[in-house]
C-alpha cells in the first residue's frame, strides 16, 4: 500500500509544517507584543526609549519568546490548531498565560532584566490578544471561506423541495427544473 502511505507522508508534512507555521508566529506576536509594551510605555515616542531599555529587550525577547514556546507546547496548544478551537483552547492559554506571568515576575526579579515592569504587564496582556487571535484565526477565515464558497455557488439559486411526485415524476420534475425560468437547485425529493 506505497499509495496509503504516501498519503499519511503528506498529512504528517502538512501537520508539522502547521505547527512550524503557528509556532514562527507565536514568536513574532511575542517579539512585537513586548516591544509596543515598551513602546506603549514612553507614549508611543520611540525617541524617549532609554538605550538601556531598547538593549535589555534586545538581549531577552530570544529567551523569552523560547519560554514562551516550552510554555505553549507544554500545555497543548499546538495540538489542536487547525481543528474546531473552543473553550478547552482558551482556558489552556489562560493557564499558559498564568504560568507566563508567573515565571515572568520571577525571571524578571532575579534575572535582572533593565525593563519597566509596566512594559512587561502590557506586552504579556498584548501576547495574550494575539495569541488566542491567532489560535481563532483559522477558524474564522474558514467560516468566512465557506459563507464566500456558499454564495458564489449558490448565488441566484432557489432552494426546490419536490414533494409526493413518486418515482415516475423524478424525470420529468428534473427536466421542469432544468427548464425552468428561474434557476432553482433540487434539494430533495419524495418517492410517495
Amino acid at each position: 500500500m506505497p499509495c496509503l502511505d504516501k498519503k499519511r507522508d503528506t498529512k504528517k508534512i502538512e501537520a508539522v509544517s502547521k505547527v512550524c507555521l503557528i509556532a514562527l508566529l507565536d514568536v513574532l506576536s511575542v517579539a512585537i507584543c513586548y516591544f509596543f509594551g515598551l513602546w506603549f510605555r514612553f507614549d508611543f515616542k520611540f525617541a524617549e526609549i532609554y538605550p538601556m531599555f531598547i538593549e535589555g529587550y534586545t538581549n531577552n525577547i530570544a529567551l523569552w519568546c523560547a519560554i514562551h514556546l516550552v510554555v505553549f507546547a507544554l500545555f497543548r496548544l499546538y495540538n489542536s490548531i487547525w481543528v474546531f478551537v473552543g473553550t478547552s483552547e482558551v482556558f489552556r492559554i489562560i493557564g499558559a498565560y498564568i504560568v507566563l506571568a508567573v515565571v515572568g515576575v520571577f525571571g524578571f526579579h532575579f534575572y535582572g532584566v533593565a525593563l519597566p515592569r509596566s512594559s512587561c504587564v502590557v506586552g504579556l496582556v498584548f501576547s495574550f490578544v494575539s495569541t488566542v487571535a491567532i489560535r481563532f484565526s483559522y477558524r474564522l477565515i474558514r467560516t468566512a471561506q465557506m459563507k464566500i464558497n456558499h454564495m458564489t455557488h449558490a448565488a441566484g439559486l432557489k432552494n426546490v423541495m419536490i414533494i409526493g411526485a413518486g418515482g415516475i415524476g423524478d424525470h420529468p420534475t428534473f427536466m421542469a427544473l432544468s427548464l425552468a425560468a428561474e434557476a432553482l437547485k433540487k434539494i430533495g425529493f419524495t418517492l410517495t
